[in-house]
């Protein structure tokens, strides 16, 4: 069988996340981590007392964000199953991606390939310093009209940690935001995300993004009265349906919509640990050129029960990824009880300050 790994992240609304782990455990993928997240949409109330226009304002749901990682050759079959169970066909129950790995632990070659080719989705990462930058950067999304973002929570550690009493100035405490939008349209939409989030001030933030193989996008933007036979999201999904892709809705004439300097050509590494063990791991890293890791507290789920533990993201330039890899790599080959798989996807685009 080949060795081919991929990486599937649903978003679901927590009352759903029973049933939806069950099914996962039927499944048996050989590793799922959870963590909790929101999602963010409009909610449009009609104006008091009888006053013409609606009110709209933003509505936080719980959620909890999936991350399974399992061979290319089940992606599909379980991305199928996965999306029946919590009904994504139907606007607002969930969202789910598959992302084809440049390389993980989990298979039988520690080889790096090249990344895939023509992905139609990209799923973009804001790492956000500013607390509550993430409800105005959810915000800004939303007035996109692409998809509902989802907010999680981590950690900064790395470059922090080095800096003495200057570290009081940036916050440990990070907002994460991820946004699925369509490949064509993926370097404007960061341009424009950089803009109005001030991504381009010091301590502003991380932006990046990492190809999509395909998936199932929750484009239930709005909540309120619906006045039409459908709603704009079943019609987009339906043009989506007739054009089979969704080229049509490019916004964009030409990429580079910022007039920021972007960092190409780096790697996303992903690397888990049970929890408490998450220094070593962002150690082991730096060691081998690695700047700094967010850290993300999450559940990992067996075939019976649910144990704590960490998922430590780490972005690198391109040439310093085999490297930091296979330092990780050894690190898991030698404690795999404590140290889980470690995940290696291409980001072809990112931002910070000062590059």
């Amino acid at each position: 069988m080949s060795d081919r790994i991929s990486r599937i992240i649903c978003s679901i609304h927590h009352q759903h996340s029973g049933r939806f782990i069950e099914t996962i455990r039927d499944l048996n993928p050989p590793s799922v981590f959870v963590e909790s997240c929101r999602t963010v949409r409009r909610i449009e109330k009609q104006r008091p007392f009888g006053l013409p226009g609606v009110k709209v304002q933003l509505n936080d749901a719980p959620g909890d964000r999936f991350h399974i990682t399992a061979p290319a050759a089940k992606a599909d079959e379980i991305m199928q199953t996965l999306s029946e169970t919590a009904e994504m066909d139907i606007p607002g129950h969930g969202s789910i991606l598959i992302q084809n790995l440049n390389a993980c632990t989990l298979g039988s070659s520690d080889t790096i390939r090249s990344p895939e080719k023509n992905p139609p989705l990209s799923q973009i990462t804001c790492i956000l310093s500013v607390k509550g930058s993430g409800e105005q950067m959810a915000g800004t999304a939303l007035d996109l009209g692409t998809v509902v973002p989802t907010v999680t929570l981590g950690i900064g550690t790395g470059i922090r940690d080095r800096l003495g009493l200057l570290r009081i100035t940036i916050p440990p405490q990070k907002e994460l935001v991820h946004v699925t939008v369509p490949i064509h349209d993926a370097e404007g939409i960061i341009g424009l995300l950089i803009d109005h989030g001030k991504l381009d001030r010091p301590g502003g933030g991380f932006i990046y993004q990492t190809p999509a193989d395909q998936g199932i996008l929750d484009t239930r933007i709005r909540i309120g009265k619906q006045t039409h036979a459908a709603s704009i999201e079943q019609i987009i999904a339906a043009l989506d349906d007739l054009r089979g892709s969704t080229a049509w809705r490019k916004r964009f004439i030409e990429p580079g919509a910022s007039s920021q300097r972007y960092i190409r050509n780096s790697c996303e590494l992903i690397a888990s640990c049970s929890e408490g063990n998450s220094s070593e791991v962002v150690e082991t890293a730096m060691k081998a050129g690695a700047g700094g890791a967010t850290i993300s507290k999450v559940q990992r789920i067996g075939e019976t029960e649910s144990s704590a533990w960490e998922r430590i993201t780490i972005i690198v330039p391109s040439k310093k990824c085999t490297a930091v890899y296979q330092s990780l790599a050894n690190l898991q080959n030698n404690t795999p009880e404590v140290f889980g798989c470690v995940e290696v996807l291409n980001v072809p685009l990112a931002y910070s300050y000062g590059g």
